[in-house]
């Protein structure tokens, strides 16, 4: 944890190369003691990453998170919810590097393994449909988000229940669409009404997320 905070200190001021160095002592321990699949190992592989970018050293970046991200999924099952953070790991820095076609194919890969080995309403499946969803709307790709967004909110309905927090999410999404991309104000508000009512219903009226 220290050599962590230091990197993050180091990171701060400006210094990568620093940071860098701390980070990968912080990232020693990690993967000695957690492993390469555990949360805080691939935040912290994400970090040296990002300070090597920095540097100028993106390739190797990216072919470190590679390898801890293909570590962790050799490890992960494709029910383990774990997974969804490692695959996002790598493809937010591949996105960042502006490999933008990787990292929808290796989300779309990984969507793909999930329907086709655990059923359509499986969390995972739910999970990898929505960040399929919301990849594509980021990218402006608003025909194609539209489809996984719906399909999303609609497994979420079947699989949770109307007043669940993931559902809500979903829910927030599919009205953040209406909004933005297919500009239909009425729907768009319409979803975020249900939306406030379903976070009031599950919570409080008061109450933070709500």
């Amino acid at each position: 944890i220290m050599y962590w905070w230091l990197g993050s200190i180091e990171q701060n001021r400006g210094e990568m190369a620093e940071a860098s160095t701390y980070y990968r002592k912080a990232a020693d321990i990690y993967r000695h003691i957690y492993g390469d699949h555990h949360g805080e190992t691939l935040n912290i592989a994400y970090a040296i990453a990002w300070t090597l970018e920095k540097l100028g050293m993106g390739d190797e970046g990216e072919k470190y998170l590679r390898e801890v991200v293909g570590n962790a999924r050799n490890i992960l099952g494709i029910e383990d919810p774990q997974r969804l953070q490692a695959t996002n790991t790598l493809g937010n820095f591949l996105m960042q590097r502006g490999n933008v076609a990787e990292a929808e194919s290796l989300f779309l890969e990984e969507l793909t393994s999930c329907t086709e080995l655990l059923e359509d309403n499986h969390p995972r499946t739910l999970a990898e449909l929505m960040r399929m969803g919301t990849f594509l709307y980021s990218q402006q790709k608003y025909d194609s988000a539209e489809i996984y967004l719906l399909k999303s909110l609609e497994g979420h309905q079947n699989f949770y229940g109307r007043a669940h927090p993931l559902t809500m999410e979903a829910l927030s999404d599919w009205g953040q669409y209406w909004w933005d991309a297919a500009n239909d104000p009425s729907k768009a508000l319409a979803a975020v009404e249900e939306s406030v009512q379903m976070y009031s219903s599950f919570y409080v009226p008061l109450h933070p997320r709500t």
